[in-house]
């Protein structure tokens, strides 16, 4: 989605502010970004004769947001 857009749209006076309200990111949001990611460090790992492994990338999901995964 085009900030500037969502900006004009809005009436904002700038794209910073319109991220700043609505840049939030829920639990739902990281989980896809996380499962995006490990869908791509697989794929490309296979591409790559194994040279990337996406075993045990799995970021979990804290209070705090995003959490590194634990070997």
């Amino acid at each position: 989605m085009d900030i500037n857009a969502v900006k004009q749209r809005l009436g904002h006076s700038s794209a910073a502010f319109t991220l700043d309200t609505y840049g939030h990111v829920t639990p739902r949001m990281q989980r896809a970004v996380i499962d995006s990611l490990d869908r791509l460090v697989e794929k490309n790992g296979e591409k790559n004769g194994g040279k990337m492994v996406a075993r045990g990338s799995r970021a979990r999901l804290g209070r705090a947001g995003l959490e590194p995964a634990t070997p």
